[in-house]
């Protein structure tokens, strides 16, 4: 983690599923894994990630958004990892990180010395029973309660927030 920006993981025992998994993210590394402006070269990655998946036992962690949001909140998801988390047949894992608004210098492009983030791991989501015309369906419930609960810990991280901006200015 940056110097000074302190963290809370919940969840971290949700990740012990013994099976591989697609874990879904609420913040962006601007890595690009499909060509998103050619639709069947980016439906052959999607396979061949998922075929790797199964015959290599690989877990996954894909930023649904598609590219960096510093404006809070999250942007509509992509359909990629949840059509890969189909066709695979291996579960969702949704990862939420609070906003980081209270420490983030946009203009200057950089963290504040200090900070507190919280990243909650939710519950897996089975795929088990879905099928590709479900796709939509699950991107959108998946997106709902990520954004629930990001908007459930960003108010936990910004309590914390002020308490370390209380300590700083003592």
């Amino acid at each position: 983690m940056w110097t000074g920006i302190t963290y809370d993981i919940r969840g971290k025992e949700r990740l012990n599923t013994g099976k591989p998994f697609i874990m879904v993210v609420n913040h962006q590394c601007r890595s690009v894994f499909v060509d998103r402006f050619n639709h069947k070269k980016a439906l052959q990655s999607l396979t061949k990630c998922a075929d790797n998946i199964l015959s290599k036992n690989l877990s996954v962690v894909v930023f649904p958004e598609g590219t960096r949001n510093h404006e809070g909140g999250m942007l509509t998801f992509k359909k990629g990892a949840f059509n890969i988390a189909v066709q695979a047949k291996v579960p969702v894992i949704p990862c939420v990180i609070s906003s980081y608004r209270a420490f983030y210098d946009k203009e200057g492009k950089f963290f504040k010395t200090y900070g507190h983030l919280v990243v909650e791991i939710m519950s897996p989501v089975s795929t088990d029973e879905l099928a590709l015309e479900d796709v939509p369906g699950l991107t959108e419930r998946i997106r709902y309660d990520m954004m629930k609960t990001f908007e459930r810990i960003s108010r936990v991280a910004e309590e914390k927030q002020k308490e370390l901006e209380t300590k700083k200015n003592a």
